[in-house]
């Protein structure tokens, strides 16, 4: 079996789970931030927070960054292995090399990507629950939080965070009578529970080579 620089991570918990605290810093700094515009208003501390634009911009440049250092390693893993140089050049084509760096450590990242930005892109949509549009930076936090579930995560970040959201408006509408409100509260809610139980559910649902 061809040796894999995931295996061989797997005995260094700082690499291996540097995506995982990674994801939770920034959600926490975006939740915190978020928190404090609603219950401290014009404080001076609210300059601080993380603008969904930027957790944006740092997350997709730390994905593939972190892609990147990935294919490194594993191309110098089977350079110096007596088994694995026989997949790289001058004994094979680079294309092998590309082909298994690109499934086993860029498809997921990019599936996050496209699909995030597709769901972005739908919840723009001007008759989506009955709003004329999303406010720029709401729709930019769901775009975040999207990226943040990454793939397959958000198999289960998407179907909970509608539920919430219908029971949500629901509520809004019926009981308090408002008519517009955040989506922030039923999407951070589901992306927790995606972030600390998705990996479970998508196990129990055998949905594991998603």
């Amino acid at each position: 079996m061809l040796e894999s620089i995931v295996s061989s991570i797997a005995s260094w918990p700082p690499l291996i789970y540097l995506p995982t605290i990674i994801i939770a810093i920034i959600a926490l700094v975006f939740i915190a931030g978020s928190s404090l515009k609603i219950f401290c208003p014009g404080r001076k501390i609210c300059r601080l927070t993380l603008h969904p634009k930027a957790a944006v911009i740092i997350f997709i440049a730390f994905t593939f960054l972190y892609a990147a250092l990935l294919t490194w390693l594993q191309y110098w893993t089977w350079h110096f292995s007596a088994f694995g140089k026989y997949f790289l050049p001058p004994y094979a084509e680079i294309n092998y090399f590309i082909s298994y760096s690109f499934f086993h450590f860029w498809i997921n990242s990019l599936m996050g990507l496209v699909v995030s930005f597709l769901l972005y892109l739908t919840f723009l949509s001007p008759k989506l629950l009955r709003r004329k549009t999303l406010e720029k930076e709401e729709a930019l936090s769901l775009f975040l939080f999207f990226l943040l579930s990454s793939w397959p995560g958000l198999i289960i970040t998407v179907p909970i965070f509608l539920l919430l959201a219908v029971v949500y408006y629901a509520f809004l509408i019926f009981v308090l009578k408002k008519k517009n409100a955040s989506l922030l509260p039923p999407l951070i809610v589901s992306f927790i529970i995606s972030f600390f139980f998705g990996a479970e559910i998508i196990y129990r649902l055998a949905l594991p080579s998603l």
